[in-house]
């Protein structure tokens, strides 16, 4: 929501919001855009009100009653970035891992490549300081949210799946019941070029990036990434140039501290502040119900 907030008030729009009494990590960049946020109350909504934008995670609370007693139109948020995406060249990278990087790894490429995208990202972007980019080009690069099928509302002209494994078992009940929901998807978005596995040519021109970041799953990442630069025409320098700048995005490799040289990383939101050694890795195996994937793969990575 912050971020499309944020892209919205680029757009020209008066935007305003409101939430819980909790801290989000979103508040700062809320404050650093200037944008309105007061507690959840009814008081906020008013008939001057052009467009509620909600989120799925409320099923109904006062402020979207008082909305539909007042007969203000009312999106979702995915219904919402979708109808913001509708005047732009949509990029969406989605599936389970590896979007945020993705995402944000294709946006500094094509801004190297100077189309001057507009970018979403789920976490903050170290070169940009936000997790937004607000471009004026005619390209928006989004990382697309599988959950309740969010990406259903954008008909993109590129797809980038990193990787697909079964998640939100709240909603997708069955794990063919989740890649079927990408499938459907693609089916109707013949237009898009679409980008699952690497290929040959776009691993020569990584060889050739000075890329700072460990492991298969990063490459992976970049390399996809590198492939739908090459489909909309941005030069070998560029892509190189906008590999090289990439410095990151929070909560991914993070530093923290160093405390009897045992480095604490927190390789994403799900699992934090676990030392990166073997005990580090069968606390992570132990929090994945035994399962050793995880932790595996993060050891991999670095």
């Amino acid at each position: 929501m912050c971020g499309l907030a944020i892209l919205l008030k680029g757009e020209g729009a008066i935007i305003s919001g409101s939430d819980t009494a909790e801290v989000f990590p979103a508040d700062e960049e809320l404050k650093k855009n200037n944008i309105e946020f007061k507690l959840l109350s009814k008081e906020n909504i008013s008939a001057e009100i052009d467009l509620v934008i909600y989120s799925l995670a409320w099923k109904t609370h006062e402020e979207m009653t008082r909305a539909r007693e007042l007969g203000i139109k009312a999106l979702s948020y995915g219904e919402a970035l979708g109808e913001y995406a509708k005047d732009k060249q949509t990029i969406v990278i989605t599936g389970t891992h590896g979007k945020t990087t993705t995402t944000a790894l294709l946006g500094q490429i094509f801004e190297a490549g100077g189309l001057d995208p507009s970018v979403l990202t789920g976490d903050r972007v170290k070169a940009w300081g936000s997790s937004v980019r607000i471009g004026r080009g005619k390209y928006f690069i989004v990382e697309g949210d599988e959950y309740y099928e969010k990406f259903k509302y954008f008909s993109p002209v590129g797809i980038i799946i990193p990787s697909l494994d079964y998640d939100h078992t709240d909603y997708f009940k069955t794990e063919e019941d989740y890649k079927q929901s990408f499938l459907d998807w693609i089916k109707v978005n013949p237009q898009a070029k679409l980008i699952t596995e690497p290929e040959k040519g776009d691993e020569e021109i990584f060889l050739k990036s000075k890329f700072i970041f460990p492991g298969e799953h990063y490459k992976r990442n970049a390399v996809l990434a590198i492939g739908m630069a090459r489909f909309f025409g941005i030069k070998e320098e560029d892509i190189i140039s906008g590999i090289n700048s990439f410095r990151g995005v929070g909560r991914r490799l993070d530093f923290y501290t160093q405390e009897e040289i045992v480095e604490v990383i927190s390789r994403s939101a799900k699992i934090l502040d676990i030392p990166i050694d073997k005990e580090g890795a069968d606390e992570i195996s132990r929090r994945s119900r035994g399962t050793p994937r995880v932790a595996n793969r993060l050891l991999r990575r670095v």
